[in-house]
């Protein structure tokens, strides 16, 4: 499904359409995420913001629209990945003083 060379996916989670169709989300080293649809095996939406690797993705457990992610940028972002936002950034002056992890 990735056709970039140069990336190195290493964290995940997986979620559902709105219609119950599975999806997976990826990132890694780029610090993109990209949301794929498994059911067709293509790339359903790119979410771009962090600054830096991802380190960890997380599935809303009740929201299945809502997905956060943890980077090495030293901060978390929450999506929605059903219109591709980014809804919030939990980070900033005196916030986190190294990479997140989870």
């Amino acid at each position: 499904v990735d056709e970039d060379a140069q990336e190195c996916l290493y964290a995940l989670s997986w979620t559902s359409s709105g219609t119950n169709t599975p999806l997976l989300s990826v990132g890694g080293f780029r610090g993109l995420i990209k949301v794929i649809d498994c059911s067709s095996g293509e790339i359903k939406t790119t979410l771009m913001g962090h600054g830096n690797a991802i380190n960890e993705l997380r599935t809303h457990p009740v929201s299945p629209a809502l997905l956060l992610s943890c980077s090495k940028d030293e901060s978390l972002r929450l999506w929605n990945i059903h219109t591709s936002t980014c809804i919030a950034i939990f980070a900033g002056d005196r916030g986190h003083r190294d990479e997140v992890l989870s």
